[in-house]
């Protein structure tokens, strides 16, 4: 099971999900509580992704990135 989603097709921002209650709480840890929010996910620029989603699985969380046709582990 995934802790957090993200989804990023390229474009100049990502969003990442937390999808449990231990994805929520790394996000509140770990993330600028001043980050802007679309919705319960966090808008993050692609720059700042790489060392975010290391830090999630470092901390041994799962990360999926969410496609129109799934969830797919990465």
């Amino acid at each position: 099971m995934s802790d957090v989603l993200f989804n990023w097709d390229g474009g100049s921002v990502a969003l990442l999900r937390p999808a449990t209650d231990a994805g929520a709480e790394w996000c509140r840890n770990n993330l600028d509580p001043e980050s802007l929010r679309f919705g319960s996910s966090y808008v993050i620029e692609p720059r700042y992704l790489v060392d975010i989603l290391e830090g999630i699985e470092a901390d041994g969380l799962g990360v999926a990135r969410r496609h129109s046709l799934g969830e797919v582990e990465v």
